[in-house]
């Protein structure tokens, strides 16, 4: 017979394994800036699980709850993992009351994840981040999707990116000002640029946070959107294959679904 304690916390070690996954701020080697001159980071800290809650379903799939450090009143954070309907939900409880119903993020109940808070809109109550990756093979399992949990009037808002290798690195305070904005990653794969050759290019924006939304803003920073071309070496220039025409072309696609907000479950 299994001892529920030691396969819980056996559960709760695969389910925040974020160490075993990719993780780099990115891929270092395609960063759209020079080593060693990475913009300052943002205050980003990683939650404490408070609470686990074994599922009648799959002991190995619990419920997590995590907290907000020094938020008063408390601040928490469910991860649901759900096998009907299948996914990973996320809800949201302050001062014991629910202030988000459970909202689906990723669709892969098993994969690992990591869970982090801090003041991404800059309204001095704390916002979450959940980085839940892919689970795909090769070069795919550096994919995640990170969903955004954050503060606004009446409760809290979520919204979900798809990006690679995230960090809590990756959230960037560029003028030093106190904004935080988060650095997006795209696999973009090329046209013919002008060597004549198709390239793959790493594509870099920056996300905002207006309230409880989640904001294209490259704004200031006029280095992004930066395209960093994929090569069997170290690459932080800029690529000069491609004209914007082909560039607005090429990411026209991403454009639609950057930000995505989930449905209520």
């Amino acid at each position: 017979m299994r001892h529920p304690r030691i396969f819980l916390a056996a559960a709760v070690a695969a389910c925040l394994a974020a160490a075993a996954a990719p993780a780099a701020a990115a891929d270092p080697r395609y960063l759209p800036f020079p080593p060693g001159a990475s913009p300052p980071a943002c205050a980003v800290h990683e939650c404490a699980v408070v609470d686990i809650v074994e599922s009648p379903a799959d002991w190995r799939l619990p419920v997590l709850t995590f907290e907000a450090g020094g938020a008063a009143p408390r601040v928490r954070l469910r991860v649901i993992p759900s096998l009907d309907p299948k996914g990973v939900f996320l809800s949201v409880l302050e001062g014991g009351r629910e202030v988000l119903s459970p909202q689906l993020v990723a669709r892969r109940p098993r994969t690992e994840r990591a869970v982090y808070w801090a003041d991404l809109n800059g309204d001095h109550r704390p916002d979450f981040v959940v980085f839940v990756w892919s689970g795909q093979p090769g070069l795919e399992a550096a994919m995640a999707n990170v969903a955004f949990v954050l503060s606004a009037p009446g409760g809290y808002e979520v919204s979900v990116v798809r990006t690679w290798y995230p960090d809590p690195r990756d959230f960037l305070d560029l003028r030093a000002d106190g904004t935080c904005r988060f650095l997006h990653v795209a696999l973009v794969r090329g046209e013919r640029g002008r060597d004549g050759r198709r390239h793959n290019y790493w594509v870099y924006n920056l996300l905002g946070f207006n309230g409880g939304d989640v904001v294209l803003d490259n704004g200031g920073a006029p280095e992004f959107p930066a395209w960093i071309q994929f090569k069997r070496r170290e690459n932080h220039r800029p690529t000069d294959q491609l004209t914007d025409e082909q560039k607005a072309r090429l990411w026209r696609p991403f454009e639609k679904g950057l930000v995505l907000k989930p449905r209520r479950s």
